[in-house]
């Protein structure tokens, strides 16, 4: 437990000094970028699924135009 709150006591201070030493267009300048990285990957995910049931749905009709 001791060794826990350690590693708990100095990530959080890592942390603060890392927030310390940027200024807010920094901190905005980062979040922007993760924020656009993290839409990027929503929307291919989605798209991803999205033509995988395309195909999914093609070969199906394909199928069953054969019968």
């Amino acid at each position: 437990m001791n060794e826990l709150l350690t590693k708990i006591s100095y990530s959080f201070s890592a942390f603060l000094s890392f927030i310390s030493l940027t200024s807010l267009n920094d901190i905005a300048l980062l979040i922007g970028i993760f924020l656009g990285v993290m839409t990027f990957i929503v929307t291919w995910f989605y798209k991803h699924k999205t033509y995988n049931l395309q195909v999914k749905t093609a070969s199906l009709m394909a199928k069953s135009k054969q019968k």
